[in-house]
């Protein structure tokens, strides 16, 4: 369920923001009919579209922040970052791109 704060974090993977009260547990057999409904859902495999947080209140799914379904309008109410303990990869260094490498990439002059 989610706390009175707000957040939680779900299967040790999952930042969920959502309003107390909800509780956070994975789409499981609502797979395929999300599919059938949900543009997004439908692209992904169901194996997949089952292990993402669902948020319910009580029996009834309310919402799937991954993909964006979410028929109440909640909006910013809600939200799930993935967030693994161990990373499979470094995040990506952050590079100063200047007007003068995307020149010299291009093979154009800088304008004066």
């Amino acid at each position: 369920m989610v706390p009175p704060a707000g957040r939680l974090l779900w299967d040790g993977r999952w930042q969920v923001t959502a309003p107390p009260g909800l509780t956070v547990g994975a789409v499981g057999a609502e797979a395929r009919p999300l599919a059938r409904i949900h543009p997004h859902a439908a692209g992904l495999p169901r194996a997949v579209l089952a292990t993402l947080p669902a948020l319910r209140d009580g029996r009834a799914l309310v919402a799937v922040p991954p993909i964006g379904y979410d028929p109440h309008r909640l909006g910013g109410m809600i939200r799930a970052v993935f967030r693994p303990p161990v990373p499979v990869s470094a995040p990506a260094p952050h590079r100063v791109v200047t007007a003068s490498m995307v020149a010299l990439a291009c093979g154009s002059a800088i304008p004066s």
